[in-house]
């Protein structure tokens, strides 16, 4: 076969494989949260499977099954606990505006005539309209996330049981040197712990605490405002604020002064601490998420993923980041280096 016979074998060869491989990637865009799912809990449980299997020395199948029942325990059950939850109330308060029609009543009151009832009336109910739709969108595709979970769990078996072929194939086609792959694992793997770990920890010790002082301070329902602060506390700067600053607003102009200035001091002293102090210990520990990542995520990710998209669209940037300065690191810099050592090779000649 000739040169340029054989190049056009390469490109056609090329072409096929872009062709259909493009093909696939369309086809399988409705498994893609099932896939990056199972990727992050991958790297989340793998600690307790190598400990499993090397320690404990139990047989890969059985790992497997406690390492999936254990996700399913800690992280599917509660997280889908708690949409469930916050849709019904958001539901509820959509289908019940007494409520809201009571606080806008205590508002106007307090503010006078200036205040324009029928502007927050219709945001109120936009803002009701859309976050009911994402949230019933989540719970209603059920077929969906069923189809999801369990692609998702099926791609977690067999990743686990043959871990060293997953891996190894994974550094093989990664378009960097060994070095390179490896740091972008572990790279990786800080990111993940960061965004999934670290956030819920912030989210869950805020929620828990905003819980606390709603009922210290007599607010209703804080149950359903320490869901509400969870969501939230995902989101930096902004996060528990956007909870406690309303609640305490709402009771100032209600006529409740020691639980809205309450709520209000105990918000910026207690709640707003808990985030400070728990994410010096998270960047320290597990790895720092810049807030524009966080923020572009979730506003990016939400469309994509729903509601999962507060996980999953911070890490997906934090990825593309990193794939970058591996680029950066492993061709322009190292190209530069090259070109380097050539000039200086030529001068000494």
């Amino acid at each position: 076969m000739s040169i340029y016979t054989l190049k056009q074998s390469k490109i056609i060869a090329l072409s096929l494989i872009f062709v259909v491989g493009v093909f696939l990637l369309y086809s399988l865009h409705i498994l893609f949260t099932a896939i990056l799912g199972a990727v992050v809990i991958y790297v989340l449980f793998k600690p307790m499977y190598i400990y499993l299997t090397e320690k404990k020395k139990l047989n890969r199948t059985l790992s497997v099954i406690i390492v999936m029942l254990v996700s399913v325990i800690i992280i599917i059950i509660p997280f889908t606990s708690l949409v469930w939850l916050l849709t019904d109330k958001i539901i509820y308060y959509k289908d019940h505006p007494e409520a809201i029609n009571k606080i806008i009543d205590s508002v106007k009151s307090f503010i006078g005539e200036t205040f324009d009832q029928n502007t927050v009336q219709d945001t109120l109910n936009k803002v009701g309209t859309w976050a009911a739709g994402l949230l019933t969108g989540f719970v209603n595709s059920s077929l969906d996330l069923l189809l999801t979970f369990s692609m998702m769990y099926f791609f977690i078996f067999f990743m686990f049981k043959k871990h060293e072929v997953f891996e190894s194939t994974l550094i093989k086609y990664m378009p960097y040197r060994e070095k390179n792959s490896e740091h972008f694992a572990a790279e990786f793997k800080n990111m993940t712990y960061a965004n999934i770990i670290g956030q819920g920890i912030i989210a869950f010790a805020q929620a828990a605490a905003m819980a606390i002082g709603f009922i210290i301070f007599g607010i209703p329902d804080p149950l359903f405002w320490s869901l509400i602060c969870f969501f939230v506390s995902f989101l930096p700067v902004i996060g528990s604020a956007a909870v406690f600053v309303p609640a305490g607003l709402i009771e100032l102009t209600s006529g409740n002064s020691f639980s809205g200035f309450g709520i209000l001091i105990y918000g910026f002293i207690v709640v707003a601490n808990v985030d400070n102090l728990l994410r010096m210990w998270i960047n320290k520990w597990i790895g720092n998420i810049h807030p524009l990542i966080t923020i572009t995520g979730v506003v990016i990710g939400i469309p994509a993923f729903g509601i999962l998209g507060l996980v999953f669209g911070p890490l997906l940037i934090s990825i593309f980041l990193l794939l970058i300065r591996l680029y950066e690191a492993a061709f322009i810099n190292e190209t530069s280096e090259k070109e380097r050592v050539v000039k200086n090779e030529e001068l000494k000649d």
